[in-house]
């Protein structure tokens, strides 16, 4: 029997803010700010491995034809985009921007950037977004296994998926709790979502200078009436903050 891990952040630590942050390299935000929009990926890109191997997890025997061509279908018709939340840590609300892990790990060990988007926006600008697939993860120590699966008309598998998507895309291992991430799947032919009325500031990392991007962004914010941040860590307590700055003033990147 596979037992169901009691820490959910999907119910338990997550802030239900509207706030969501996007960790990215200095490069990949350049792209974003002058189309005005931000990609999907594919699921197989995933860093879960549930994620991308999905037959594992559905009943029956390990290398069923059907759990295979399931999994293919979900695999090249899926895209997704990841956030991190508010969230909190003992009794205390934490802000999203306060995520080292994922400026380490995301953005460039703080050579890169954070986008702040309104959820709320998003699903304003982009009407073809599901909301009921844009949710937060719950992360578990063990994986249930999904329900069975016979028929691989197209129609049964989108019912199947309805039906299975939080078991599908919404639950992690426990080790990628501390993203405390809101996931948007997408089945469709859109490649983006417009995110170009969704930006409430963005944040640069503590190294920002170091990307080598800093004339090539400047060169785009001209033309963006958009509020902008600067990662700070406190040296009383190692929090992070975001502190509003004049993004003209580059020696206050020093």
């Amino acid at each position: 029997m596979k037992i169901r891990a009691i820490y959910d952040t999907g119910k338990v630590y997550q802030d239900d803010s509207d706030m969501l942050y996007h960790f990215t390299k200095a490069e990949n935000a350049c792209k974003i700010l002058l189309e005005g929009r931000l990609n999907f990926s594919p699921l197989y890109r995933a860093d879960d491995i549930k994620e991308y191997r999905l037959h594992t997890y559905i009943k029956q025997d390990f290398y069923h034809l059907t759990n295979r061509e399931v999994e293919k279908f979900i695999l090249d018709n899926c895209k997704s985009i990841c956030f991190s939340s508010n969230y909190k840590l003992d009794t205390c609300n934490v802000e999203g921007i306060n995520h080292p892990r994922m400026w380490a790990q995301y953005a460039d060990n703080w050579r890169g950037v954070c986008f702040v988007f309104s959820k709320k926006a998003i699903l304003e600008n982009n009407r073809f977004v599901d909301e009921d697939f844009f949710r937060n993860v719950s992360y578990v120590s063990y994986f249930d296994e999904y329900d069975t699966i016979n028929d691989t008309n197209k129609d049964k598998i989108e019912e199947y998926i309805r039906r299975e998507k939080q078991k599908l895309f919404f639950e992690k291992h426990i080790d990628w709790a501390s993203e405390h991430e809101v996931k948007l799947i997408y089945f469709g032919k859109e490649k983006s979502i417009d995110i170009s009325e969704s930006i409430e500031y963005i944040c640069f990392g503590d190294r920002f200078l170091e990307s080598g991007y800093y004339n090539t962004i400047s060169k785009v914010l001209d033309f963006q009436n958009i509020s902008y941040m600067q990662a700070e860590i406190s040296s009383d307590d190692g929090n992070i903050s975001a502190t509003q700055i004049d993004f003209n003033d580059k020696k206050r990147f020093i």
